[in-house]
């Protein structure tokens, strides 16, 4: 659901009225839903839309709604029928065209009517749409707007030949080593220490990155190691060697314990190694580990007595209490961001501290 859409339904919802609080219920019933979704308030009727127990019928008519919202809420209903999605692919809204062009399930008729768009709000929500197909991509990936390329080069489905054309383009280079559909090839080549921490960290971390690349990551003696291990003992693909060898890496001091936690967090980590991380200084590392299914029970039964076992079961390894018990350091938390040392990209890219979009 378009990022908007979800905001103001929320604020609707926590500063609405009752019968705002009825429309966007799920055990409203249909009799009250079908009242409500002619409310002369249009948080009413955009919340109605939003229904999952909305009627089919009720749904076709709010797509014809005189308020932008309430369209692009019903559009995007599950509920609403592809034909009438469709219809509405020439609508005058420019977020309602791009609420169309986000679904998975449109004709191949539509998205090119869409990849032509003039607005190229609508040409990045199609690029960023996985079931676009080759065609679409390929043309979208000649887009005027960066921002439309660059949803290509995000969009998972993206081939790899569209992918490869962009290797030597750095405003596209993170986005490449986070795709999940860039090949072995293209993320070895952005491995190299020539690109910045950023992006390795976040190649360290692509399950498409091949394991001889994972593994000249970790013998790199660089400074910069202390952020790629901690990264790389977060790949679901990292092997129990490698686990063994990132569990006793003793991180600096300000990202203290975050390869541990990932060696702890990961499925692949040997029963041995959980077992030793289980005496970790460090009780997040611990509480990690308790987590663990493949933690041996009686690792499991000597944590059930450790002196900070309350504080496990509120642990997460994304928690917001990375900052201050791992030591990490941010400056400020300009646009919502906390930035690590003055660096965005390694603190996204860590993944040990929570880090708003």
């Amino acid at each position: 659901m378009n990022k908007k859409l979800i905001y103001l339904l929320a604020v609707s919802l926590a500063f609405g009225s009752s019968d705002m609080k009825l429309a966007s219920s799920h055990t409203t019933s249909i009799e009250t839903l079908v009242s409500l979704s002619k409310d002369s308030d249009e948080d009413v009727r955009m919340a109605v839309a939003a229904n999952p127990n909305t009627p089919v019928e009720v749904l076709i008519e709010l797509c014809k709604d005189k308020e932008e919202y309430v369209v692009v809420s019903a559009i995007v209903n599950k509920k609403t029928p592809l034909a009438t999605v469709v219809s509405f692919v020439n609508h005058k809204e420019n977020d309602v065209r791009s609420a169309i062009a986000r679904n998975p399930n449109l004709p191949k008729e539509s998205m090119e009517i869409l990849a032509n768009d003039s607005d190229d709000g609508v040409r990045e929500a199609l690029a960023s749409n996985v079931n676009a197909g080759d065609t679409i991509l390929t043309l979208l990936s000649n887009d005027k707007e960066a921002d439309v390329v660059k949803a290509v080069v995000t969009n998972p489905a993206s081939p790899s030949d569209i992918l490869e054309r962009f290797v030597n383009n750095e405003d596209y280079q993170m986005s490449l080593a986070a795709n999940i559909s860039s090949s072995p090839a293209i993320l070895d080549k952005l491995s190299d220490s020539k690109y910045s921490i950023g992006i390795r960290m976040t190649v360290a971390k692509n399950s498409n990155t091949a394991l001889k690349t994972m593994e000249k990551m970790l013998d790199n003696n660089e400074n910069d190691t202390m952020f790629i291990k901690p990264a790389l003992a977060r790949n679901p693909n990292a092997t129990a060697d490698m686990l063994a060898k990132l569990s006793t890496f003793d991180d600096f001091s300000f990202v203290r314990g975050a390869t541990r936690v990932g060696v702890a967090s990961n499925k692949n980590t040997p029963p041995e190694v959980l077992d030793k991380l289980g005496t970790d200084e460090n009780y997040i590392v611990r509480a990690i580990v308790y987590k663990n299914t493949k933690t041996p029970a009686s690792r499991l039964a000597v944590l059930e007595k450790d002196d900070d076992f309350k504080k496990f079961h509120s642990i997460d390894q994304n928690d917001d209490i990375f900052r201050g018990v791992l030591g990490v350091n941010y400056a400020s938390n300009t646009r919502d961001t906390f930035f690590l040392l003055g660096r965005p990209d390694i603190a996204r890219a860590l993944n040990i501290i929570h880090v708003r979009p």
